[in-house]
């Protein structure tokens, strides 16, 4: 879902959030077929909640898509009407350091419980 994220859709989605330090939920945003996105700020950290369908995640391909939950969930599929939720901060699309946790620190990290 990172190749989703872009300055432009960051400005659409966070456009009535608040400038001050606040928690804030966004409306669903369609981000593409079968993909939506919630956009949420905490403090003034922003985070993307995507929801989408896995064989869409996939680009169609059921295949792969059995291949990826044999590994992830014992074979699982969700049914269609299902939604796979993936949860990331809007500033995270770097690839390279997404899942270093040292360069994506909280702001105030003891009001997450």
């Amino acid at each position: 879902m990172l190749w989703y994220i872009n300055e432009a859709l960051l400005d659409v989605l966070f456009a009535d959030a608040p400038a001050k330090s606040a928690a804030w939920c966004g409306i669903p945003f369609a981000a593409g077929a079968e993909l939506e996105v919630v956009p949420i700020q905490f403090l003034t950290t922003r985070y993307l909640v995507f929801f989408t369908d896995i064989v869409q995640e996939f680009d169609g391909d059921v295949a792969f898509a059995q291949q990826m939950a044999a590994n992830w969930s014992g074979g699982f599929i969700p049914a269609k009407q299902h939604r796979l939720v993936k949860f990331l901060r809007a500033d995270a699309a770097d690839q390279d350091s997404i899942f270093d946790p040292t360069v994506w620190k909280l702001e105030e990290p003891r009001q997450i419980f």
